[in-house]
C-alpha cells in the first residue's frame, strides 16, 4: 500500500481521515492487483502501461497516448492528485548567511530557501489534458484542473485562493481568485457577483470550441501582478491565444485580509481533480499530462515553445532543441 502523511492538516480538511488510520491517507492493495481467483481487467493494464512507458510521438491523429493520470467520476464520483507543499518556509532562527536569508530548516515545500507565495510578479500554469468523456445533464460535473488552499499558521482555517476549472455545461474555463473558505467553497457562482466589480476575482474564457472529447489539449494560464496597472490573466490553448482579461491578483495573506504587516506565515498546498468532500457520480472521465506551477510571468513565445515540444517532453526548458 501507498501512504501519504497528513501532517499539519485538521479534521476539518476535506482530506482528513478517519483516527484509526494514524492520520494517514491509504490506498488500498485492491487497486494494483486483484482478488484471487480473478483476472486483471485489460483497461487496467493498459493503463498502468501508458503510465510508465516513455513515447517520443506528435500528438493529434496518433493511437499512442502520453503518460497520464486517469480521474473516473463514475465510480466513486471523486478522484483526485493531493500536493501537499506549494511553497516552502524555513523555520525562523537568528542566524542569518552573507545574503541575509535565515538559515532555518525547511518547515514546508520543496527546496531550499524562502520562495513567498504567491510569487511578487506573477505565475503560470501548464498542463496538457484530454477529456475522454465530459459529464452529461443534469449532473455537469466540472473539470477542476488546479485548486491551490492556504491557511495561516496561526489558524486553522483554509482558504481556496485560486481555482482553474473547466465548466461541463458550455466547456469554458473559470479562473478564480476570490478567497473562500474551503469548508463552503463552491465552483458555482462568484462570476455574477463579481461582474459588478472594478477589478473583478473571477474570470470566464470561452473556448468551448476548441476543446474537443478524446483529443489531447495543452492549456497554460498566465497571471500577473499589476502595480501601476490593473492585474491580467491570459489563457492560451494549445499555444493560441484565447483572451487576455483583467483578474484580481491573488492576495497576499490568507483571508484575503490587506494588511501592511509582514506577510503571514502559511501552509500552500493544492489538488488536482475533484477530492472526497465535492465527491458527484458522473459520466465525467479525463486524463491529466504533464503540469508545471511556474512563479513566472511566461511571455507568448515560451508558451508556443513548450507548446511545441509536446506532452512527452521531460526537463527543465533549458536550452530546448525546437526541430525546424
Amino acid at each position: 500500500s501507498m501512504t501519504m502523511s497528513m501532517e499539519g492538516f485538521g479534521p476539518d480538511s476535506v482530506f482528513a481521515t478517519p483516527a484509526e488510520d494514524n492520520g494517514q491517507y491509504r490506498i488500498s492493495r485492491s487497486l494494483v492487483r486483484s482478488a484471487e481467483g480473478s483476472t486483471v481487467p485489460l483497461t487496467r493494464v493498459k493503463c498502468l502501461v501508458s503510465m510508465t512507458t516513455p513515447h517520443d510521438i506528435r500528438l493529434h491523429g496518433s493511437a499512442v497516448t502520453p503518460a497520464f493520470v486517469e480521474f473516473d467520476t463514475s465510480l466513486e464520483g471523486f478522484g483526485c492528485l493531493f500536493l501537499p507543499s506549494l511553497a516552502p518556509h524555513n523555520a525562523p532562527t537568528n542566524n542569518t548567511n552573507a545574503s541575509g536569508v535565515s538559515d532555518g530548516a525547511v518547515l514546508s515545500g520543496m527546496g531550499t530557501g524562502e520562495r513567498l507565495f504567491p510569487p511578487p510578479s506573477g505565475l503560470t500554469y501548464s498542463t496538457w489534458f484530454c477529456v475522454e468523456r465530459f459529464s452529461a445533464a443534469p449532473q455537469a460535473h466540472p473539470v477542476r484542473l488546479l485548486t491551490v488552499v492556504r491557511r495561516a499558521t496561526s489558524s486553522e482555517q483554509h482558504y481556496v485562493c485560486l481555482a482553474v476549472v473547466l465548466s461541463a455545461k458550455d466547456r469554458s474555463l473559470t479562473v478564480s481568485t476570490k478567497e473562500e473558505l474551503l469548508q463552503t467553497y463552491s465552483d458555482e457562482s462568484s462570476e455574477e457577483a463579481s461582474f459588478y466589480e472594478i477589478l473583478p476575482c473571477c474570470a470566464r474564457f470561452r473556448c468551448g470550441e476548441l476543446i474537443a472529447e478524446g483529443q489531447w489539449h495543452h492549456l497554460v494560464l498566465v497571471m500577473s501582478k499589476g502595480m501601476l496597472k490593473n492585474s491580467m490573466a491570459t489563457l492560451y490553448i494549445d499555444g493560441q491565444l484565447i483572451n487576455t482579461v483583467k483578474l484580481h491578483y491573488i492576495h497576499s495573506a490568507p483571508g484575503g485580509s490587506g494588511s501592511t504587516n509582514p506577510p503571514v506565515l502559511s501552509t500552500v498546498y493544492g489538488y488536482v481533480g475533484t477530492p472526497p468532500a465535492q465527491r458527484q457520480l458522473s459520466s465525467l472521465v479525463w486524463r491529466l499530462g504533464p503540469s508545471h506551477f511556474l512563479e513566472e510571468v511566461l511571455p507568448a513565445t515560451s508558451v508556443a515553445a513548450i507548446y511545441e515540444l509536446g506532452p512527452n517532453y521531460v526537463g527543465s526548458f533549458q536550452a530546448v532543441y525546437l526541430p525546424c
